[in-house]
């Protein structure tokens, strides 16, 4: 789903739950996860054969393009997670829906987006509100 929204993505455990709690675990077989999970192949990495730079500092201009994109991407999330659970069903058994925040996200209306504040281009403020 990541590589479908180009969003980028963290797990997190919490270390206390890993260290000090124990459950059985069903985990399916490797060939139907194999099966599942589009090949490994990352269009960013690091490689110092193709130099690629993250994070540059950027004018106030792309700074909104930039989060109009990532605005734009967040609003695919909810209909690609929803496709990776049916397809996970599929091929396992296993669904298990949106979480409550991603189920949030889909019911915000579509009409939100990201708009830069009213002040002239050369004093504008960067804090970006969410209009309806």
């Amino acid at each position: 789903m990541a590589e479908r929204v180009l969003l980028p993505v963290m797990v997190n455990l919490d270390a206390f739950y890993v260290s000090h709690a124990l459950e059985p675990v069903l985990l399916p077989a490797q060939e139907l996860v194999d099966a599942f999970l589009p090949p490994y192949a990352p269009a960013h990495r690091l490689d110092t054969a193709k130099v690629e730079s993250w994070g540059n500092v950027v004018t106030q201009d792309m700074f909104y393009r930039h989060r109009q994109a990532l605005g734009e991407a967040m609003g695919e999330v909810p209909a690609a997670a929803l496709e990776a659970d049916r397809e996970w069903g599929e091929l396992t058994g296993r669904s298990y829906g949106l979480s409550s925040a991603t189920a949030a996200k889909a019911r915000t209306p579509s009409s939100w987006r990201w708009a830069a504040c009213a002040a002239p281009r050369a004093t504008r403020s960067m804090r970006c509100a969410m209009k309806a």
